[in-house]
């Protein structure tokens, strides 16, 4: 069964701090502007997402992937911007799909280590409790989940999480600044 690890910061700015291969940020493609961890990743990027948006090179559809290379603009190497679609299309099913084309494109590049950063805009103990769902389902699966929810929202995400998942290794890492930079969380 492979590890879900929620990644709490103290820190005010934890993508300032976050040293990862890549972080994927989850987006929809109805989304204007964008929000959340991804909002603040556009900011340091100078606006390179919104203008990638702008120009439509980057639209949000559902299972799309972009790759963008945070030029040391953050600590992570690359950004993945991650496709969910129109907003009032979405669901459990939508979402499910998503992450498959998501975990068939990190087992076939097999980065030294990701984070998942949770959405804003979404409820964060439902999503953690279907990214947890999607999880236990796959047989040919990621062996580590690194999580990163908004301020406050760890505690809650691991109960519901551990709820209804107890065979799942959960586990929450606690990081604050530069601590992140010493790579805790790394694919096995």
């Amino acid at each position: 069964m492979p590890d879900l690890v929620f990644l709490d910061y103290t820190s005010e700015h934890p993508l300032d701090h976050l040293d990862t291969t890549c972080l994927i940020l989850p987006f929809f493609a109805d989304e204007r502007p964008i929000k959340g961890l991804s909002g603040f990743a556009d900011w340091r990027m100078n606006g390179k997402i919104s203008r990638d948006l702008q120009s439509s090179r980057v639209l949000g559809e559902l299972q799309e992937v972009v790759l963008i290379p945070s030029a040391h603009r953050l600590k992570s190497e690359n950004l993945l911007l991650f496709g969910l679609g129109a907003q009032k299309e979405f669901s459990k099913v939508s979402f499910f799909q998503a992450l498959l084309r998501l975990s068939q494109l990190i087992l076939k590049s097999k980065p030294q280590n990701f984070v998942y950063a949770l959405h804003s805009q979404w409820p964060a103990a439902e999503q953690s409790t279907w990214l947890a769902e999607f999880i236990t389902q796959q047989e040919n699966t990621i062996p580590v989940w690194n999580v990163l929810s908004q301020e406050n929202q760890t505690d809650s995400c691991v109960g519901t999480v551990q709820k209804q998942f107890p065979k799942l290794n959960i586990r929450t890492e606690h990081l604050a600044g530069d601590v992140a930079s010493k790579k805790p969380f790394t694919l096995r």
